[in-house]
């Protein structure tokens, strides 16, 4: 350095300058050959102190309470350099896949905007923090917007802290836009309509603090109307409503019709996937209702975008449940004052539609008050391109679908397909498996708990869209069908003409078709109930409309008097159901009905409105519902009455009872008196006064008569002859048998039963 060039300066600014370039020295000495040094300027904020400078290099604003800001001034900081002289925001917005569609903002009471943010285009799947300086005597709103309307898809959310504390979480915003109200420290109290639903007490403008407990509802800046369901509950019928939308909750509207009339009396729409929405409106008794949904797009809300539903109840009792629709579906005829609904009946699976059929015997897609023509979408479905063959497995849930899979095997025993455990009550799923035209295969399907599926649940095969298998009795904890496929050898077994009286067996199923046909796989003419052409006799019909336990309930047809079962049924596997079955019987003979409930308490009224009707030949001979463990009815048929021994012992004089006054008949008749008024055939070839035989010698005399005063006089009971008693004894001894082994376990069970809904 030219020495001359400090000529003039102090000492002090000759050693400042030296100290300059010794420090400029020592840097360039640390540094890597050919490395450049990057200056960088901006905002220093110390929040400790709450002090900010500008055109600071940024290897100046270091430490813990430091925050820079590159080429930035002051007033960016956000939060404000020292924190928020009042309150502080933040706004935590997780972004989706499709950030630019997501905008929000902070306003004030007066609808104010003070901060806003979004869109964020270039930011997917990006936690973005936000900070917003508030007053602390101000209450606000905050509003998030997706421009698309479906909201942020998990696992996209916001959150919204108030110094520091959660007051919103939000992984669900599904809609178009949301509101969120009531924030800040300025808001007070917040105020509202509170319903006690015990006492239905409801007041409004109650703070939320003092409505609190198990039997109160809270609205904020409610009043008492908008209660749904009212306060206090419906006074006669409440009509449920419940819907699980698809992906695309903004295309459903619902709405509830006074039946007939078009006046619409409840309606609504959704904003929110994968939640459940559900409506109550108070009907009025003697009244009828038609539900109706509608789906924008015409895809109905499922399957196709997820496995949405709807169900519709009356004071708890499902009426009917769908999904799967185009634009509009409709439930017709809900309140007791609707009567029969009749309308089209599709099954959408095969295309088969038919016209006039019972809303509640319609286990496809119905229209109410329709014909096929005027279904929408129309009746039919489709299904995927295969190679060689397509079989579809349909599967209508129960109430319980977590219990119901299956397994299609081929012939070397390898499982190719299965199916379930499913998660929605009331569903059909269908399943299209492409198998070889070649292959003869076997499904299995499974019940977990082992009560099969509960009807009107079923399962169906289609191979090539003709069903093969229809199974609406399925009861057990599994099933099978070994003809599935191409490949398999002609199904053969029993078939039946009907019209003609006609069976015959070992006969090709292809070939058994009819109005008046029936089939039965493997099986034999015997087989058939009732039998083929009917019964060559007598016809017992039994009615049994089952209650909310089916599977307790069984009953017995016997000839009168003995035990000998001509024929039974039940355990049933549907509740509220109406089972009608058959029992040939002959003209001559004498019957006793008896029907039983496993639990003891009957099939109406407590659980269900169940009861039984039994026809002799369309005639009816024995009804009810109303009984503990069992109940019977006696002497059923043309042959009661007639030639057999059916008497009560000891009654020689016709009165129906034994009493003195038969002592003193039977002293009169062995005096040369009138003779006994009954005498049958026991045994055969032998015909006597067997209603006089009360020591079960088999025989009449005056022993019978010793006999008899003794037992008036507290002796032994009458004893009949044991080769011919009398059928009410029979009857009476097997009654208590049978009821004596229902009661051995009574005290153990209990009413936690498993209801079939």
């Amino acid at each position: 350095m030219n020495i001359k060039m400090l000529k003039g300066f102090g000492l002090k600014s000759v050693l400042a300058v030296l100290v300059i370039i010794l420090l400029i020295s020592f840097t360039a000495m640390s540094r890597n050959p050919g490395e450049t040094r990057v200056e960088i300027w901006g905002a220093c904020c110390d929040d400790s102190t709450g002090e900010c400078n500008e055109n600071i290099e940024e290897q100046n604003c270091q430490g813990p309470n430091m925050r820079f800001m590159a080429d930035g001034s002051c007033e960016d900081f956000s939060p404000p350099c020292g924190g928020c002289p009042e309150d502080l925001f933040e706004i935590h917005i997780m972004t989706d896949g499709d950030p630019s569609e997501i905008t929000w903002e902070l306003r004030d009471e007066s609808g104010g905007v003070l901060a806003s943010g979004g869109p964020y285009s270039n930011l997917p799947d990006t936690l973005i923090k936000n900070f917003i300086c508030a007053d602390s005597t101000g209450c606000y709103s905050f509003a998030i917007f997706d421009a698309w309307g479906d909201g942020i898809f998990p696992p996209g959310y916001f959150e919204i802290y108030l110094n520091d504390s959660l007051l919103i979480y939000n992984n669900t915003f599904c809609a178009e836009s949301l509101i969120v109200s009531h924030l800040g420290s300025g808001c007070g109290p917040v105020l509202g309509a509170c319903c006690d639903d015990t006492t239905a007490d409801c007041n409004e403008r109650i703070e939320e603090q003092n409505c609190q407990g198990s039997s109160m509802r809270f609205i904020a800046d409610g009043r008492c109307e908008d209660f749904n369901p009212p306060c206090g509950g419906c006074l006669d019928y409440v009509i449920t409503i419940e819907i699980m939308p698809d992906d695309y909750p903004s295309e459903i509207t619902w709405g509830l019709f006074a039946g007939g009339t078009g006046y619409g009396v409840a309606y609504g729409g959704l904003d929110a996937y994968n939640t459940l929405y559900q409506y109550y409106y108070c009907a009025a008794p003697d009244s009828c209702y038609d539900f109706y949904i509608f789906d924008s797009e015409g895809d109905g809300i499922c399957c196709g975008y997820g496995i949405g539903y709807y169900r519709i109840y009356l004071n708890g009792a499902l009426v009917d449940s769908g999904g799967q629709y185009g634009v509009a579906d409709t439930v017709a005829g809900i309140g007791d004052g609707c009567g029969s609904i009749l309308g089209a009946c599709c099954d959408d699976s095969s295309g088969i539609c038919e016209e006039n059929v019972l809303r509640d015997s319609c286990a496809g897609r119905f229209g109410a008050f329709s014909s096929c023509s005027e279904l929408n979408p129309p009746c039919g479905g489709g299904g995927v391109e295969c190679p060689e063959d397509e079989l579809q497995v349909h599967i209508l849930t129960d109430d319980y679908p977590d219990e119901t899979t299956w397994i299609l095997r081929n012939t070397a025993g390898a499982n190719i397909a299965s199916g379930g455990p499913y998660d929605n009550i009331n569903t059909l799923y269908i399943d299209t498996v492409c198998v070889d035209s070649s292959e003869c295969y076997t499904f299995i399907i499974y019940d977990e708990y082992g009560d099969g599926l509960i009807i009107p649940a079923y399962y169906e095969l289609y191979l090539n869209s003709i069903v093969i298998e229809s199974n609406h009795s399925f009861a057990g904890d599994s099933a099978f069908f070994s003809y599935v496929g191409n490949g398999c050898p002609a199904i053969t077994g029993a078939c039946c003409n009907d019209d003609l009286a006609e069976c015959n067996e070992n006969v090709e199923r292809d070939s058994c078709q009819g109005p008046d046909v029936r089939f039965i796989i493997d099986g034999t003419c015997a087989d058939f109930n009732p039998p083929c052409g009917g019964c060559p006799e007598d016809s017992i019909v039994i009615e049994i409309m089952t209650d909310n336990y089916p599977y307790e309930t069984t009953w017995e047809i016997l000839e009168s008097g003995t035990s000998d079962v001509i024929g039974s049924g039940g355990p049933y596997n549907g509740r509220n159901m109406l089972f009608v079955e058959y029992i040939c019987a002959e003209n001559s003979g004498c019957y006793d009905f008896i029907i039983y409930d496993e639990y003891g308490d009957g099939i109406c009224c407590d659980n269900g409105n169940g009861y039984y009707n039994v026809f002799l030949n369309d005639s009816l001979v024995a009804t009810g519902g109303e009984f503990d463990f069992l109940e019977a009815t006696a002497e059923i048929g043309y042959g009661c009455g007639g030639p057999g021994c059916d008497y009560v012992a000891g009654d020689v004089n016709g009165s129906g009872g034994y009493n003195g006054l038969d002592i003193t008949y039977g002293v009169a008749f062995f005096k040369g008196g009138a003779a006994p008024l009954y005498e049958c055939e026991c045994t055969p070839g032998n015909i006597w006064y067997v209603s006089g035989d009360v020591n079960g010698s088999c025989n009449y005399n005056g022993l019978d008569i010793t006999y008899g005063v003794a037992y008036f006089k507290g002796g032994a009971d009458p004893m009949p002859c044991a080769d011919c008693p009398p059928p009410e004894l029979i009857r009476m001894q097997m009654i208590r048998d049978k009821l004596k082994d229902m009661t051995r376990d009574r005290s153990s069970k209990s009413k936690d039963r498993k209801l079939i809904k």
